[in-house]
């Protein structure tokens, strides 16, 4: 015997419509109230600023961050999202400011899966010289000379001692004025915040490679 087709009614539909809406709002809601939470607490720590706009209609606030200043380095912890509808997806990131006069580029990751997989496609990878490093990190720049050169071995040390290993996607990039070490979610997260905070002080020495950086040198 076939199973009889459940027609809702448009009363029905709404009502549904509404109850997955009312489960949308209430559960970005609440990882905006574990995020503002996390960072005001980050704050206090690390004896840094939180900032907040205003509330959007009264009801959701734009998105925290964090900013102080380590010596003469502007720091700034705070989210952006990418890609739109389902395919949104929200990061997390600390940033330090940076001179970078001639344009240098440094982004380093973990080895994952993914990066195995890209590295057969032609993903290039600096090969630094030392095995431990290399086996653990992949790294790309437009000046791989000077950058095998300049990563000094405390310098990779430190990287490898302090690199979260919870947060195996997680990016390091030097572009522009800014060195930023990011990974998807939010702050709600407090493991995202607990790897920052073990890599913060690294980024300000790490970020005088930009500085000193004088093509064909």
């Amino acid at each position: 015997m076939s199973t009889p087709l459940v027609v809702l009614s448009p009363t029905q539909v709404v009502g549904i419509f509404a109850i997955f809406v009312a489960c949308v709002v209430g559960l970005a809601m609440w990882s905006a109230r574990k995020t503002r939470e996390s960072l005001v607490r980050l704050a206090a720590e690390l004896g840094f600023q939180f900032c907040e706009g205003p509330a959007v209609l009264g009801i959701f606030r734009s998105a925290p961050t964090v900013e102080g200043n380590i010596g003469r380095r502007a720091v700034k912890f705070y989210q952006y999202s990418v890609g739109s509808g389902k395919r949104r997806r929200t990061f997390s990131a600390m940033s330090v400011s940076c001179t970078n006069p001639h344009g240098l580029t440094v982004r380093l990751c973990a080895q994952n899966l993914l990066t195995e997989i890209a590295e057969k496609f032609g993903l290039q990878d600096l090969q630094v010289g030392e095995p431990v490093f290399d086996k653990k990190f992949v790294v790309q720049t437009n000046d791989p000379a000077y950058l095998r050169a300049a990563l000094l071995p405390e310098m990779r040390e430190a990287l490898m001692a302090k690199w979260p290993r919870e947060l195996p996607a997680a990016t390091l990039k030097i572009e522009g004025n800014s060195i930023v070490f990011s990974d998807a979610g939010s702050f709600s997260e407090q493991r995202l915040i607990t790897a920052m905070k073990t890599l913060l002080g690294e980024l300000p020495t790490l970020a005088a490679l930009p500085e000193v950086y004088a093509p064909g040198r």
